[in-house]
C-alpha cells in the first residue's frame, strides 16, 4: 500500500499531524510551463515555473515515507476530499506557487546572480589573497559589470578551521567596501552574523543581511536584523547549536527544511517580515559530501517554505578532483548553478560571475525557446 493508502486516509492523518511535505518534480520553464498550467497538467512553482508531478512526503515518528504522484492525480485527490483553503496542504501549495517578490530591486522571474566579494585574508576561495579596500571595491564593481545584480561583502571566512574575528575587525574590513559600492549605486549584501556589523552595514546602505547562523549567533541577532528593515538570508549550518533537535530520521534534506522553517518562524516572531526572508540550505557548513549532494538533489523541496531560495555552490564541488585549488573548480560551480536553475532556485551566489551569467543566458534561451 502506498503513502496515500487506498482512500487517502494516510495522507489525511499526516496532514492533521503536521508532518507533511511536497517536493516538486519534473519542473518545467517558459512556454512549456505556461502550457501545462493552462491545461491543468501542472502546478505553479514560485510564479516563474511549473511542475507536473510531485513527491508527497510524510515524516512519522522519525521515519520518512515518500510517493510520487502526477499533478492530475493530485488534483483528483484534492477534489475528492474538498480540502479547505486554510488546510495545511492548501497553505503549502500557496507557498509553492506564489510569485516571489523583488529583492534589492531585482525581480526573481529569472535567477539572479549574487557576486561574492571576500574582504578577508583567509577565504577558502581566494587562496589567501588579501585585498586593499580600493581593490575590494574595484573587484565588486567588476563583478557588477559582469552581470551580478547583488554583491555579497564578507569580512570573516567561513571555511573549515577559520578563526572567528570580532565585530570591530570585521567592520574595518567590510564597511568601507560597502560604502564604496553603495556610492556607485550597486546593491550590496553583507555576509555577517554579528549584530553590530548588521547595523553598521545597513546604516551605510547594505540592503541584505546574509547570516550563516540564521540569526542564532547572538541572543539579539533577530531583533537587530528586524530593526534594520533589511532583507535577510537564513542559512542552514549543520554546526548550529540548535540544529540537532531538528533531526528527522537522518534525512538531511528534510532536516534542513525543518530547521529553516523553525528559523523563519523565529525571525518573524522577532519582527522580521516574512516577505523579507530568503533561505539558503547551506552547502558545506558541516555537511558531508553525500549530504551536500542530497540537498542539491532535493532543492525544489525548499520552495515549500514560501521564500526565495539561494544556493551557494560556488567553488565547492571541484573537491571531487583531489588536489585542485578552489579557483580550478569552475566546471563544478557552473554545473551546480545550472542544476539549481532547473530546480527553480531564485538566487545563485557565485565567485565566477561572468561564466555563471553566460550559463544563465544559455539556460534562459533554451527554456524560452518555442516548444
Amino acid at each position: 500500500m502506498g503513502i496515500l493508502g487506498p482512500n487517502g486516509e494516510s495522507l489525511l492523518t499526516a496532514l492533521q499531524a503536521g508532518h507533511f511535505y511536497l517536493r516538486p518534480l519534473r519542473i518545467i520553464h517558459g512556454e512549456a510551463a505556461e502550457k501545462a498550467l493552462s491545461v491543468g497538467q501542472g502546478l505553479p512553482l514560485a510564479g516563474s515555473a511549473a511542475f507536473t508531478s510531485c513527491q508527497i512526503i510524510i515524516r512519522d515518528r522519525g521515519e520518512i515515507q515518500a510517493e510520487e504522484v502526477t499533478v492530475e492525480a493530485f488534483y483528483s485527490w484534492q477534489r475528492k476530499f474538498g480540502l479547505k483553503e486554510e488546510s495545511k496542504l492548501q497553505v503549502l501549495l500557496h507557498r509553492l506557487g506564489q510569485q516571489r517578490g523583488p529583492v534589492a530591486g531585482s525581480t526573481l522571474s529569472d535567477p539572479v546572480i549574487m557576486g561574492v566579494m571576500n574582504a578577508t585574508p583567509d577565504s577558502f576561495s581566494d587562496c589567501g589573497e588579501q585585498k586593499t579596500t580600493e581593490q575590494a571595491i574595484m573587484c565588486g564593481r567588476e563583478l557588477f559589470a559582469a552581470g551580478a545584480k547583488l554583491i555579497d561583502v564578507g569580512g570573516e571566512s567561513t571555511r573549515p578551521g577559520a578563526h572567528h574575528i570580532s565585530a570591530e575587525v570585521e567592520q574595518k574590513r567590510v564597511i568601507p567596501v560597502v560604502r564604496g559600492l553603495v556610492a556607485d549605486g550597486i546593491p550590496v549584501s553583507v555576509d555577517t552574523y554579528h549584530p553590530e556589523t548588521m547595523l553598521a552595514a545597513t546604516e551605510n546602505g547594505a540592503l541584505i543581511i546574509n547570516d550563516v547562523t540564521a540569526l542564532t549567533g547572538y541572543a539579539d541577532s533577530a531583533e537587530v536584523a528586524a530593526s534594520t528593515g533589511a532583507a535577510i538570508i537564513l542559512v542552514h549550518s549543520a554546526k548550529s547549536k540548535i540544529v540537532k533537535r531538528c533531526r528527522a530520521g537522518g534525512h538531511i534534506a528534510v532536516d534542513v527544511y525543518d530547521y529553516l522553517e523553525d528559523q523563519i518562524e523565529a525571525a518573524c516572531a522577532s519582527g522580521v517580515k516574512r516577505s523579507k526572508i530568503m533561505v539558503d540550505p547551506g552547502l558545506g557548513f558541516g555537511k558531508t559530501s553525500g549530504e551536500n549532494f542530497k540537498v542539491l538533489n532535493w532543492l525544489s523541496l525548499y520552495h515549500g517554505l514560501g521564500c526565495p531560495v539561494m544556493v551557494g555552490a560556488s567553488r565547492k564541488f571541484g573537491r571531487l578532483a583531489v588536489g585542485e585549488s578552489p579557483r580550478m573548480r569552475l566546471g563544478g560551480s557552473v554545473a551546480a548553478a545550472v542544476h539549481a536553475m532547473n530546480q527553480g532556485v531564485q538566487l545563485i551566489r557565485a565567485h565566477d560571475v561572468s561564466e555563471t551569467v553566460q550559463a544563465l543566458g544559455v539556460w534562459r534561451a533554451i527554456h524560452k525557446a518555442t516548444c
